[in-house]
C-alpha cells in the first residue's frame, strides 16, 4: 500500500491535536478570565484594594474574552475540517476499490482509465 494513502490519517490527527491545543488554551485562558473577574470584584466591594488600573484590568478582560470567542471558533472550524477529511478519506477508499475493480489481475489497463486529469472523470466520482 503507498504511504501517501496514510495522508488524510495523518491530516486528522493534525487537526485532532490543533483541537487538543486549542481546548488547552481555552481553559487557560478562561480561567484567567476568571481570576480577572474576581479581582475586578474585589475592588467593586472594596475600592482601593488593588494597585492596578480598573479600566486597564477591564479592557484586558475584555481582550481575553474575545480571544476565548476566537479559541472557540477555530474549534468550531477544526471539527468542520475534520469533517472534510472524514469525506475525503471515504472518497480515497472509493476511489482505490474502483481502481482495484477496473485493474484486477490484468497485466495492461489503458492510462485514461487509470490516470484520471482533470478535464476527463469517470461520471460517477
Amino acid at each position: 500500500m503507498c504511504h501517501w494513502i496514510a495522508v488524510p490519517v495523518l491530516c486528522s490527527d493534525e487537526v485532532d491535536a490543533l483541537y487538543e491545543s486549542l481546548e488547552v488554551e481555552s481553559t487557560e485562558m478562561g480561567d484567567l478570565c476568571h481570576a480577572y473577574v474576581g479581582v475586578l470584584e474585589l475592588e467593586h466591594e472594596r475600592r482601593g484594594s488593588i494597585s492596578a488600573s480598573v479600566s486597564a484590568l477591564n479592557a484586558e478582560l475584555i481582550n481575553r474574552r474575545q480571544y476565548v470567542l476566537l479559541i472557540h471558533q477555530l474549534q468550531h472550524e477544526c471539527l468542520d475540517s475534520i469533517d472534510v477529511i472524514r469525506e475525503a478519506r471515504q472518497s480515497l477508499r472509493e476511489h482505490f476499490e474502483q481502481l482495484k475493480t477496473l485493474v484486477g489481475l490484468r497485466t495492461s489497463v489503458p492510462k485514461d482509465q487509470v490516470y484520471v486529469c482533470s478535464n476527463h472523470r469517470p461520471t460517477d466520482l
